[in-house]
């Protein structure tokens, strides 16, 4: 033990949301965990959904990797790709309407380039819906 973590110091804290834990009619227990605004996941059978994902809402380098990100639409606040990317484990999926609102929309990523939303779906085996 070192005298740092005595004080609390040098291990970083999990990050803390509110969350509601629920049943479903067949028994299965899931959790919501809210973030802000649109932003929210919901965990059920070690599972992890992630929707609408912004850094500005949740740590998301610190919460659990994603098994499904769903982006409604390509709005700034429901879709930041730094805050996908965080989540992305190898197998997981993202499902986003690449019909509608995604067709046409350009994305500024961490690093200042641009790039269509769409290509976050398409450019790395991901589907749309």
């Amino acid at each position: 033990m070192s005298l740092l973590s005595i004080f609390g110091c040098g291990r970083a804290k999990t990050p803390e949301y509110p969350a509601d834990r629920l049943s479903a009619r067949d028994g299965t227990e899931f959790t919501i965990t809210f973030f802000k605004h649109a932003s929210l996941a919901i965990s059920v059978g070690g599972k992890y959904i992630y929707v609408d994902p912004v850094s500005a809402n949740a740590d998301y380098g610190a919460l659990p990797k994603a098994d499904v990100v769903l982006i409604t639409h390509s709005h700034y606040d429901h879709l930041d790709v730094a805050a996908v990317e965080k989540l992305l484990a190898a197998d997981s999926e993202i499902l986003c309407d690449l019909g509608r609102s995604f067709r046409n929309e350009l994305l500024h990523d961490a690093s200042g380039q641009r790039r269509h939303a769409a290509r976050l779906c398409e450019g790395r085996g991901r589907r749309g819906l």
